[in-house]
């Protein structure tokens, strides 16, 4: 995990943006590792926080959980949630 990370409390991971909102969400281009220093996530905020561009989620074993589209904190088009075999924390909505 990188020093410039910070700590998410709510989502239980470390994040890291191109910058910061002043609530202390990250913004850009962002990833998230766990509390064992492993990626989970690579996706996009726009300047207010909200999820916004390409997401990718992905299982402790490193596998590909999910992979959609954000526009202004919406879901935006198709998304793909692929299943594991291994333990996750990962969640799939009931539609």
């Amino acid at each position: 995990v990188p020093a410039e990370a910070r700590w998410n409390s709510r989502d239980e991971e470390w994040q890291l943006g191109e910058g910061w909102t002043r609530d202390g969400n990250p913004t850009g281009r962002c990833r998230a590792w766990s509390t064992d220093g492993r990626l989970i996530a690579e996706y996009g905020t726009n300047s207010q926080g909200a999820l916004d561009g390409p997401q990718t989620r992905f299982h402790p074993d490193g596998t590909l959980a999910s992979r959609g589209e954000w526009k202004d904190g919406h879901r935006h088009g198709r998304f793909l949630f692929q299943q594991s075999e291994a333990d996750t924390r990962e969640w799939y909505p009931a539609d």
